[in-house]
């Protein structure tokens, strides 16, 4: 059996990170985004994967998008 199956989730050093911008993206009023500085972030491609992976199981979609200083994120609507 793959370590990847749902019997087995992943539990990875950027999960907590993720499950705490879903959590803020859950206060914002919709069509608003989560802006984070970039230094605050241990690894952006990280925490990109891990946020994608844990909106995934949650069976929400989210956006992201990057600049110089700050990772963008915000709900996809429907």
């Amino acid at each position: 059996m793959e370590s990847s199956s749902p019997m087995f989730p992943r539990n990875g050093k950027y999960k907590k990170s993720a499950a705490n911008i879903l959590a803020a993206l859950d206060r914002l009023p919709n069509e608003k985004a989560l802006r984070i500085k970039k230094v605050v972030l241990a690894d952006e491609k990280g925490v990109r994967g891990a946020l994608y992976r844990a909106a995934q199981q949650a069976g929400r979609k989210v956006v992201t998008i990057t600049d110089d200083d700050f990772l963008y994120v915000w709900n996809k609507g429907e």
